[in-house]
């Protein structure tokens, strides 16, 4: 939804996405750049064209089954937003991220001193190593 958001909100971005047909579970590339979203996302289909491992593809449909339902499901509660039908490019997986993104967010980097930055990160990457 961003990306067709930001074609609302900036005279020179666009948004596009290359037309693909499934055939017998084979995705087909049309090599057809066509306007707006698109409702299914085939990055896990070149994901394995690009040999990424068999475990790392299989969590990976379960993320995105799970981001398919909830963007439906907030479909149906807001009719009213759904232009074009896009999955959230920006949901993130692991609840310990949103946490850390909302503290990213909050902070004042013109106050921030190099060192205070440097603790930051490190307190950053010892909570995320915890969970």
């Amino acid at each position: 939804h961003e990306l067709n958001e930001m074609t609302h909100t900036f005279k020179k971005v666009s948004n596009y996405h290359v037309a693909a047909e499934e055939h017998n579970g084979e995705i087909i590339f049309t090599r057809q750049l066509k306007p707006g979203g698109t409702a299914h996302s085939f990055g896990l289909h070149v994901a394995k064209l690009a040999g990424i491992p068999s475990y790392v593809l299989h969590r990976a449909e379960r993320v995105l089954d799970r981001l398919e339902k909830q963007t439906k499901s907030e479909a149906k509660a807001n009719p009213e937003n759904n232009n074009s039908p896009q999955l959230n490019f920006f949901s993130l997986d692991r609840p310990e991220l949103e946490d850390l993104a909302s503290e990213l967010e909050m902070l004042n980097l013109d106050e921030l001193k190099p060192i205070e930055a440097l603790m930051l990160l490190s307190t950053f990457k010892e909570k995320l190593a915890k969970k």
